[in-house]
């Protein structure tokens, strides 16, 4: 789901204020700085949300890795990539749909847009909440069999999480910042609080994972509640539903195929090797999920806002892929460094028993990276209107990894689901490049995208090397590697970014 209302302006004036003026000065008489900078403002709304929504998802790993055994944690990783599965292709893209329609809905008929589109929300969530119940059944997949006396519970969590989805973009699109971050920090609360209540304190197993999961998103809920429906005069209008769902439509499949990336690793795990190694898996997952968490969310959200007006300015095309290469230089600094600290986090969030998934962790961080080579890869499809390929390119991606798995799991468990994953990435990536390159072509920075690949072979090496070390002298190391890898990012950008003011000068780059 793609948020794109803005949060308020005020935390970007106080941004603003925190720049020396000479800066400001030399950001604004520069004319990719001057389109970047609000780019970074955004994703610093952004990170607060986005921050607090993802830690729900990531606070109580370390206490169940603890807690929980092997076996458990595996069932729990499953459990969970269903519910996503399941939320995901429940909502029927209503959430981007409301904001996308949001502003041009008259005030006294925005109570109608948001009960008609709870109301088909809700009948959706309900049928796929349903179908998930009979699925953790006995006749359903064997992974459920530890949740089968618990299964009704996963209906009120699938129909929970798919209105609020909803109920967050409505703050989102009605710019109430402040009303966001309550309800996610009221979630995290809640769920932290039960999680360690259920299985630290109770020794609840998974049930009390299950029964974390239902107090903190009814608590969540009824908070969203509060803030978006007083003042709202709900109504359910069929007609109005019908243009919303044909435009969410493309992007139910989009995210559903998305998550089928994500999920098919760990099923095939499930089918192949044994919930210990799905564990491992999802362990791995789980840590690269803070930099989806703390740098994709909050720099996808501000991407949403800001991609569309950039096309109406001269050398747009430019300015995209140096905008995006120069946040895939960040990026892949973030995962230069957790490849390097890649022990101590595992350590850290999961325990010793974990370890193993080390060697995982270069090659799931990857597809953490290709997230945005689909930013773009897919734009120009998005600035064409052209948006019925994304969901048939999606699939391809899906297939050929399934193909992949089929292939490497068998042989290589957990690091073949990783090496399937990124590699259907590619794929994906690769086909929507072609595609998209029809209707309109950006530049292709070889020399960004050189450098970028050389954070991750440079940090690939540093880890193996670290290998035979103390762990004393191992966090040396990555410490020293981390500070040269960040001020070799740091010396880039700055070359960077003065030779690329020339260009803009250039006729032939503005195409």
């Amino acid at each position: 789901m793609n948020f794109s209302g803005a949060a308020g302006s005020a935390v970007p004036t106080l941004l603003r204020r925190m720049v020396p003026q000479r800066w400001m000065q030399a950001i604004e008489g520069h004319p990719l700085l001057a389109s970047l900078f609000p780019l970074v403002q955004q994703s610093a709304i952004y990170l607060i949300g986005a921050a607090l929504v993802g830690l729900g998802n990531f606070v109580l790993v370390p206490l169940y890795t603890r807690y929980l055994s092997a076996e458990e944690f595996g069932v729990y990783a499953l459990v969970e990539i269903s519910v996503f599965v399941a939320v995901a292709t429940t909502q029927l893209g209503l959430g981007t749909t409301y904001v996308r329609w949001y502003a041009e809905t008259e005030e006294a008929r925005r109570g109608e847009l948001l009960g008609s589109c709870g109301a088909a929300g809700l009948v959706a969530a309900l049928a796929g909440g349903s179908l998930l119940v009979a699925l953790a059944g006995p006749s359903g997949f064997r992974w459920f069999a530890a949740v089968e006396q618990l299964r009704w519970m996963l209906l009120p969590v699938v129909v929970f999480r798919n209105l609020q989805g909803l109920l967050f973009c409505a703050l989102q699109a009605a710019q109430r910042a402040t009303a966001y971050v309550t309800a996610a920090a009221a979630r995290l609360l809640f769920l932290s609080g039960s999680g360690i209540w259920f299985v630290v304190l109770h020794r609840r197993g998974i049930a009390g994972v299950l029964e974390s999961w239902l107090v903190g998103d009814a608590v969540c809920f009824v908070v969203l509640l509060g803030f978006c429906v007083p003042g709202r005069r709900l109504r359910v209008r069929i007609a109005a539903l019908r243009p919303m769902l044909k435009y969410g439509a493309p992007l139910v499949w989009s995210a559903f195929m998305a998550l089928l990336l994500d999920a098919s690793g760990r099923f095939f795990l499930a089918n192949d090797k044994s919930l210990a190694e799905v564990a491992r898996y999802a362990v791995g997952i789980k840590i690269t999920n803070i930099i989806s968490m703390g740098f994709l969310q909050p720099f996808g959200s501000a991407w949403a806002g800001i991609a569309f007006p950039i096309a109406h300015r001269p050398h747009a095309a430019l300015t995209y892929t140096k905008m995006l290469g120069y946040a895939l230089i960040a990026l892949m600094l973030l995962v230069a460094v957790m490849i390097l600290f890649g022990p101590f986090l595992v350590e850290l969030f999961a325990g010793r028993a974990y370890l193993g998934a080390v060697r995982l962790l270069p090659w799931l961080l990857l597809p953490v990276a290709f997230r945005l080579f689909e930013y773009w890869s897919s734009l120009p499809l998005y600035l064409t209107y052209k948006t019925q390929w994304i969901g048939a390119l999606a699939t391809a991606g899906v297939l050929s990894c399934a193909g992949l798995n089929a292939a490497l799991v068998p042989r290589l468990g957990a690091l073949g689901a990783a090496l399937a994953w990124a590699g259907a990435l590619g794929v994906n990536i690769v086909l929507m490049t072609v595609v998209s390159r029809r209707y309109y072509v950006l530049p292709v920075d070889w020399k960004t995208l050189g450098f970028a690949a050389s954070l991750w072979l440079l940090a690939v090496t540093g880890s193996r090397m670290a290998v035979g070390l103390t762990p004393g002298l191992g966090l040396g190391m990555a410490v020293v590697l981390a500070a040269v890898l960040a001020a070799a990012c740091v010396w880039y950008f700055r070359r960077d970014v003065r030779a690329t003011k020339s260009l803009f000068t250039e006729e032939a780059y503005a195409d």
